[in-house]
């Protein structure tokens, strides 16, 4: 049976508002989490003796999330989003135990990575259980509730993770998870029924593995590369090389798999491979602010984990106004080309704005920028999947809702990654510029510190000169990262003004009738040889 065959499915207003509100719920929870992670990390990787480690807890998420994102979405074809909703959130609170027991950055880095498969399936199914319920011409109005729950998320994460932290430990912001997934599991599993129909499909394990495998070595030569070993080393080129040979082949595999993880052919629309272009490299900036900001707040402007969470707040705020504006804005005249060309103009302006600052920088220094960073991300982010989305037909939203937030992942992964070794391997040398300029009785004293005091100088039995000279060498490195951002920014610029404009569909996967209209439906007697085939439903 094709599947121009299939009877349609529908459901009533309020159940959509359900499905609607399970979505959020859990989404709500991984994006909490992620931002918390974030704020707290510089005294994780103090507590943990792992600053050589720091950029890893982040990247093992991203590139667990990367790999599980394709497969989930596969498996939502074949079984159903709810239950395969649900295996993401109970995953991503095992992941949490595990990282709120760890006893070292390697635990918990693997921990992190468990984390990263729950959020694999929970982000990339949130938008394609909205995309599967609302039309594309009302998308853009859910689309910008969703970054609006995801920035209430990030403005939340940061304020709470650092005051969690200063108050009963890092651990805390894990154990959190646990009574607020249990939530968000009830919530899903009594509200959240989602008829759909069943499709044959295979997972494409070849694919994933070379994926994977690919993606991993080029991130190992990447984050150690210069820093921990140099590039010219035979692990570092074996790395390269390796990631090189498997992801050519990854193309070949796809190129040839009857139900390929990533269909080549969906990157021959042109809207499409732009959007996805726009993901990944927004995607690279966007952590650019996000990662380093609390680091640069705690070691530099001084301020505790829980006022470092205030320096996000204008940047979630700034995503939230403008996501849901022009979600909004969008819904009502079906033009997005002009507001996804704007966005990374202004993100980039907000992100050289951050690089001019310097040691001397305030909280309301590093605010104001922010907020400018947040409004450009704002802009494009969200409105770049519904361009997506509206670029395929109706059955393939699943596929083309995980390629969009796989490339945003990975895109994520990869400028962290790059991030990490310029932060390693300049550090070092900014911190010898700085000491090199005592005197040398005090100089001595600074050699050989660890990273514990190079994060908390002010709070060490150094000298007070010696602990500017150590605040100075970090400010001198992380101002250059966020600059960092900008080229990426470029490239995001220049995949917008290639998108073609189209008109925005009124088709959804599942239609929403009125309760009324459904429960009179069900009063009028029906021929049975035209009755309509029970829907699926989980």
């Amino acid at each position: 049976m094709t599947d121009t065959a299939l009877p349609a499915l529908t459901i009533t207003n309020r159940q959509r508002n359900l499905i609607l509100a399970g979505t959020l719920v859990g989404m709500l929870l991984a994006a909490i989490n992620q931002t918390t992670v974030t704020t707290v990390l510089p005294t994780i990787a103090s507590d943990l003796h792992g600053l050589d480690l720091y950029t890893w807890v982040f990247t093992a998420s991203m590139l667990a999330s990367a790999v599980a994102v394709p497969i989930f979405g596969k498996l939502s074809d074949m079984y159903g989003r709810r239950p395969l909703y649900i295996s993401g959130v109970s995953i991503f609170i095992l992941g949490a135990v595990g990282c709120a027991l760890a006893q070292s950055m390697g635990q918990l880095i693997a921990a992190r990575a468990i984390q990263g498969v729950g959020m694999g399936a929970i982000m990339p199914l949130a938008m394609a259980i909205i995309a599967d319920v609302v039309p594309a011409r009302e998308r853009g109005k859910w689309q910008g509730i969703m970054g609006g729950v995801f920035g209430l998320a990030t403005v939340l994460g940061p304020l709470a993770g650092g005051w969690i932290s200063d108050t009963f430990g890092w651990r805390w912001i894990f154990w959190v998870n646990v009574p607020l997934g249990a939530m968000a599991l009830a919530l899903i599993i009594t509200q959240m029924h989602i008829p759909f129909h069943p499709r044959r499909a295979k997972i494409d394990w070849l694919g994933a593995i070379a994926f994977g495998g690919g993606l991993s070595a080029l991130l190992l030569a990447l984050g150690e590369g210069g820093s921990r070993r140099p590039w010219d080393s035979p692990y570092i080129i074996g790395m390269l090389a390796t990631a090189v040979i498997l992801l050519v082949a990854f193309v070949f595999i796809e190129r040839r798999a009857e139900d390929p993880m990533i269909p080549m052919r969906m990157l021959t629309e042109r809207n499409v491979a732009l959007t996805s272009i726009v993901g990944l490299a927004v995607g690279a900036g966007m952590f650019t602010a996000i990662f380093y900001v609390p680091l640069f707040m705690q070691s530099v402007v001084g301020v505790s984990s829980a006022d470092s969470g205030l320096a996000l707040v204008p940047l979630m705020f700034g995503l939230i106004l403008t996501s849901t504006g022009s979600g909004i804005l969008i819904g009502k005249t079906g033009n997005y080309k002009l507001i996804v060309v704007v966005g990374p103009i202004i993100a980039g302006i907000g992100l050289w704005l951050m690089s001019q600052m310097d040691a001397s920088a305030t909280v309301l220094d590093t605010a104001w920028r922010m907020s400018i960073v947040g409004a450009g991300i704002g802009l494009t982010m969200q409105n770049i999947l519904l361009i997506a989305q509206n670029s395929v037909s109706v059955k393939e939203t699943g596929v083309v809702t995980s390629l969009s937030t796989l490339m945003r992942s990975v895109g994520g992964t990869v400028g962290i990654s790059i991030l990490g070794t310029l932060f390693a391997t300049r550090l070092p040398g900014n911190i010898a510029e700085q000491v090199g300029k005592l005197e040398p009785a005090l100089a001595r004293t600074a050699q050989g510190v660890d990273s514990e005091t190079i994060l908390n100088s002010g709070d060490s039995d150094l000298a007070p000169a010696v602990q500017e000279a150590l605040r100075l060498g970090v400010s001198d490195t992380l101002v250059h990262l966020f600059m960092v951002g900008v080229p990426f920014m470029v490239i995001a610029l220049a995949a917008a003004l290639l998108i073609r404009r189209d008109e925005l569909s009124n088709e959804s996967a599942i239609s929403v009738v009125d309760e009324l209209e459904h429960e009179l439906a069900d009063l009028v007697p029906v021929d049975p040889a035209h009755a309509r085939q029970p829907d699926a439903v989980n």
